[in-house]
């Protein structure tokens, strides 16, 4: 029988004038909130310990300090209509917390809310301090559901030091809704004399194993502004020499909208109005109101976490025995591979790094389709072993919840296990080790005598196994607790008559009832004592209170817990137990042909080959998530296809590998959601039943299905898709061919006044270069676009015409006046422009360009690429970018955006928009965004730069980074990082040290992981233009591009299943084809011209199935 569990709102809940505040039974701050606001960070779940409190420390006399949280469960709690109070002994001090919103008629112009923290310690003789800690979201509530780390981004915080000692004001620089909110948090009636601004500095890595405000352990917080990814504030105060009671303070000022967040020294002044009316009424009076106390509601099983000690010598010898690229450090086993490329983390080098190590693990995708119902799920080393498991739709079809936090600070999320130790529940957190393959992720705790091994994997249809089980047969009792994202406010649930399994779909109000009614999880013990129930055994009532949460009992040696969805389109998985290691076989025979079985044997014992080996069937997985299931370890939402994205990474590695059937089916699911009125893509899309798309794009956009099309048609020859019909978001279908021309009359109607370069619309590639000022849309031009859209529009009308159509000759034509305009205009003084701005014919200004006189940038990377890459550059040009790529551009860690970072000012957008914005030195802002390096090695092959590529390669490769990047940070070495991050406190510490980082003295730290497109074009870089394989549909293509060092290297390769050995001669160029031999037979071949250098050679398909199994290249 279906049962539909609700939730119960058990909050206590706290109102004044728009602004709710939000507490958990036990009294622990749950969420404050205000209209659509999230001023919070991460709502605390029952289970969890609110990051928010405020700390007594005692001095000892040893010097050390001990410390007492004054707020939440084990404190005596009183609730009034407007208030609450917490009440506690520590040592001899009499501790009490009243928390008050506050009248706001004080306030002089800003629509503002207003809450006091009265702290009254009453003692003898004792010295101590308090802290003060709040973490903080200041944004929209669905924007920070989207992504907490990213709306700390651009959370910039501003210090000052007033008459109370150091305030902070946290501003919302990125627009929300048309505002930008901000909270204000300061100290009353004593000095706040230090602080810190981010979760890592109050918690610290430590913490990923013993959860503790690790920095309150020290003498001092570090009163440095870190401008990271958990915005938390903390304010410590001025030492206190007790002699009776002593009342202090803490508020929070939070506005709607603000412009002046530098005003904290008034606001301050005006809330401490509100302070001493407060201490007037002792309290706000709330001893005259009537209250109720109130007791914590969760049982009392709950223990401390369990975190593994690490494995010995022998039991690592024992557990993995065959290790290679073994990575160290101090002396310290940190990480290394074992065969099946599978890679090992260990606990030494996971308590090094801010990002935790992670995987995502996806069940099988199809060679030939578009497949939109697989399962997929994201797990993390520090005892996440399930979250945002899901079948379909990342964004709206999970399962399980997603983490939100790197700290592992919130641990009510996905799966989590506890363990019964010494008559309590204790959650596993950190293990000894973290195994990751490709289908499956383990983990290895050291238990008291034993070795709990916990197992997650997937099958190749849509199955999914969590299995925890004992090395040695000890006996345990689990309680696995559930983080469910499918339930909403209600749950409908169906659970067997033994309770080993349950069904569930969602709440009704979930929009999945509307796109996919028969959407439907399955979960169920096999072969395991276990049994599932709601959350009411977390309480000591009983009673069941949150439909998101479900528990179970489990006990064993051996638990097995099984998982599967379905849309109702598939046959839904057979419930089993299946072998993890046949299924990884599957996996890895799968991935292998999906490469065309490129290996690089390495006879000569290269260690970069080795290095090499590994990283590609983790970067194929990886792209196969950006493809099949969007989204990444730091973003667990997505969903969607980005336009540009997907005809880029996908679609580039589709045709490097010759699965054109995949390509085409790809291909017309971009086109049927072109935009028929305007003939553009939206910026982003949802290719399954769901209708969300964005509703505007930037001038790029319309571009990339063109060229996708364009590459398509040269290596498949397929013209008949030209008269394929295909639908529009908003039309009649109609074929192919109407769309292109659709799309050719949008660029048409873009172009600048009496010129025939292609406006700037709503920015390019570079996200952060939006443009602040609306008229800029239509009067700046992107050299990179304007390259771009020559590139593309020539490509394709070679295509057309080759297909007969009158459309083909007309395009090839217009590319011709489109070249012409972009020396004319684009390219000054021998160097192209990031933009000019065209306020009427004649008059140009030149920016990021040597004559830029408003931003002070000079040179941009990506001009100066693609112009190579499209074949427009002449010879002087490219050897004038090149240059300029290698004097201006080029760090330890690979190529930069600019020369130098957009000015930040406090988050002011005077001409860009995010790069204006952003507080955070990460993804584009740190100017080292990965996609665009890999764009520069794609360039330097087409001018035959072996040696610029090779490093190039290497310097993605996050295998011993430190040997190819020597101020690379430690980071996960089987994943993909979408930028190189200047290890930096603060956009101002980038701009002054910027100098430092271009010689290798800042350490560049991995940015955000695996959801970019950037996998794809790597793979493709590493295919086409290193090895120079380029396949079509009737014939192969071999032009590589090598270094030196690469001489004798020898690859298999598989084209039209024949496979073949592939040996390599390294001439005193490095590039293309001087002769192929089979033994010392020289083999007849069509030569090739590239662009700026001798090419390759072509074999058709009849003579690379008569060849040789063994081949030489010779290069030029």
């Amino acid at each position: 029988m279906v049962e539909i569990y609700k939730s119960e709102d058990s909050l206590i809940r706290i109102c004044k004038e728009g602004a709710d505040y939000s507490f958990l039974p036990g009294g622990g701050i749950h969420e404050f909130s205000k209209s659509h606001f999230v001023i919070t960070q991460i709502p605390a779940g029952v289970t969890e310990e609110p990051v928010g409190n405020i700390y007594l420390r005692i001095w000892q006399e040893d010097g050390t300090r001990t410390v007492y949280p004054l707020c939440g469960a084990g404190r005596r709690m009183k609730v009034w209509e407007s208030g609450l109070s917490y009440e506690s002994e520590a040592e001899g001090i009499h501790c009490r917390v009243t928390f008050c919103p506050a009248d706001t008629d004080f306030l002089e112009g800003e629509n503002a809310s207003v809450w006091i923290w009265r702290v009254s310690l009453t003692g003898s003789g004792k010295k101590c301090d308090l802290v003060y800690v709040q973490d903080i979201g200041v944004a929209d509530r669905g924007a920070l559901q989207a992504n907490v780390l990213y709306q700390s981004q651009y959370l910039g915080h501003h210090v000052a030091e007033t008459q109370e000692g150091f305030v902070i004001a946290s501003r919302q620089n990125m627009d929300q809704g048309g505002s930008h909110p901000m909270l204000q948090q300061g100290s009353l009636g004593v000095k706040a004399i230090a602080y810190a601004t981010d979760a890592f500095q109050l918690y610290g890595l430590r913490s990923k194993k013993e959860r503790y405000p690790w920095a309150l352990t020290k003498e001092q917080l570090p009163s440095k502004v870190y401008q990271y990814e958990l915005a938390c504030i903390s304010l410590q105060t001025e030492a206190l020499e007790l002699e009776g009671e002593h009342c202090i303070g803490f508020y929070g000022y939070f506005a709607e909208d603000c412009e002046e967040p530098e005003r904290q020294e008034e606001r301050g002044l005006l809330v401490k109005k509100a302070w001493e009316a407060l201490n007037a009424a002792d309290g706000a009076g709330q001893d005259n109101e009537e209250g109720r106390e109130m007791t914590c509601l969760l049982g009392e099983g709950m223990g401390e976490p369990y975190a593994s000690e690490p494995l010995s010598k022998e039991e690592l010898e024992r557990l993995f025995p065959e290790r290679s690229l073994e990575e160290s450090s101090d002396g310290k086993l940190l990480s290394f591979f074992t065969p099946g490329h599978r890679h090992v983390a260990l606990q030494e080098k996971e308590m090094r790094m801010e990002r935790p190590h992670g995987h995502i693990l996806l069940t099988h995708m199809s060679e030939k389709k578009v497949d939109k119902e697989l399962l997929t799920v994201t797990n993390y080393m520090y005892g996440v072993f399930a979250s945002q498991l899901v079948v379909g739709n990342v964004d709206s079809n999970p399962l399980l919840d997603g983490v939100r936090d790197t700290l592992n600070l919130h641990t009510q999320h996905g799966i989590r296990i506890y363990v019964r130790m010494d008559g309590k529940y204790r959650l596993l957190t950190m293990p000894a080790a973290y195994e990751m393959g490709l289908n499956f992720s383990r983990w290895y705790y050291a238990m008291p005598g034993d070795l709990l091994i916990v197992t997650a994997s997937v099958a190749r249809d849509n199955a999914f196994l969590l299995r925890a089980e004992s090395s040695g047969g000890k006996h345990y009792d689990c309680r696995f607790l559930f983080g469910l994202a499918l339930a909403g406010n209600e749950l409908r649930i169906e659970y067997d008559e033994d309770k080993r399994g349950v069904r569930l779909r969602p709440g009704q109000e979930k929009p999945s009832n509307t796109y996919y009614p028969e959407l439907e999880y399955r979960m169920a013990f096999l072969e395991t004592q276990g049994s599932f129930e709601d959350d009411g055994s977390l309480y000591k009532d009983g009673r069941r209170r949150n439909a998101g949460l479900l528990l179970a009992q489990v006990s064993g040696s051996r638990m097995t817990l099984f998982i599967s969805g379905t849309l109702g389109e598939k046959a839904p998985a057979v419930q089993r137990i299946f072998s993890v290691e046949e299924e990884e076989k599957v996996y890895l025979d799968f991935y292998g042909s999906f490469l065309a079985d490129i290996r690089f044997e390495n006879e000569k014992g290269n260690r970069r080959l080795e290095q090499m080996n590994e990283i590609l069937p983790w970067f194929l997985h990886d792209a196969m998530i950006h493809f099949a299931a969007p989204h990444g370890l730091e973003q667990s939402g997505g969903a969607a296809w980005g336009t540009r994205d997907v005809c880029q990474g996908p679609m580039e590695l589709f045709l490097s590998t010759g699965h054109l059937e995949l390509a085409r089916e790809t291909l017309l699911e971009i086109f049927a959601h072109q935009n028929r009125e305007s003939g553009e893509w939206p910026q982003y899309f949802m290719y399954d039943r769901y209708p969300y798309a964005a509703g505007d794009c930037h001038g790029d956009v319309v571009f990339w299905p063109l060229k996708s099309i364009g590459d398509y048609l040269e290596a498949s020859g397929d013209l008949e898709i030209l008269d394929q019909t295909a639908a529009y978001r908003d039309g009649e279908p109609e074929s192919i061919l109407q769309h292109l021309e659709r799309a050719v009359d949008s660029i048409r109607e873009r172009m600048l006044p009496g010129t025939h370069l292609v406006n700037y619309a709503g920015g390019d590639w570079d996200d952060t270069l939006q443009p602040a000022k609306p008229e800029w849309k239509e009067k700046l031009c992107s050299a990179w676009t304007d390259a771009l859209a020559i590139q593309v529009i020539y490509r394709l009308g070679v295509q057309l015409k080759k297909a007969g159509r009158p459309a083909g000759e007309e395009l090839l034509k217009l590319t011709d006046l489109m070249k012409e305009d972009f020396y004319r205009y684009l390219v000054k003084d021998g160097v192209i422009a990031g933009f000019i701005l065209m306020e009427d014919i004649g008059h140009i200004k030149y920016l990021l360009h040597p004559l830029d006189e408003m931003t002070g940038i000079e040179y941009r990377l990506l001009p100066l690429t693609r112009s190579i890459i499209a074949g427009i550059a002449d010879e002087q040009l490219a050897q004038v970018n090149e240059e300029l790529i290698g004097k201006e551009l080029t760090f330890p860690d690979g190529v930069r955006l600019m020369n130098r970072p957009a000015t930040y000012n406090g988050g002011k957008s005077v001409y860009f928009q995010r790069a204006e914005q952003a507080a955070n030195v990460g993804r584009e802002i740190g100017i080292l965004y990965v996609h665009a390096h890999i764009r520069y090695l794609e360039a330097m092959a087409r001018l035959g730069r072996g040696e610029k590529l090779w490093k190039g390669i290497l310097q993605v490769n996050p295998v011993l980074i430190s040997e190819t990047v020597p101020n690379g940070a430690l980071r996960q070495s089987n994943a993909y990082f979408s930028s190189s991050d200047a290890d930096v406190a603060d956009r101002y510490e980038f701009s002054s040290r910027f100098e430092e980082l271009r010689k290798g003295e800042i350490a560049a730290k991995g940015g955000w992981r695996i959801y970019s497109s950037g996998p794809g074009i790597y793979l493709s870089r590493v295919i086409r233009d290193l090895l120079g394989i380029r396949m079509a549909a009737k014939e192969v293509e071999l032009n590589p591009v090598l270094p030196k060092e690469l001489d004798g290297l020898r690859i298999r390769l598989t084209c039209w299943n024949k496979t073949k050995t592939l040996c390599f001669e390294i001439g005193s160029e490095g590039y293309g084809v001087e002769r192929l031999l089979a033994g010392a037979q020289q083999l007849p071949a069509t030569g090739e011209k590239d662009r700026y250098r001798d090419g390759g050679i072509r074999l058709s398909r009849q003579q690379w199935l008569e060849a040789p199994e063994e081949l030489t290249l010779r290069t030029h």
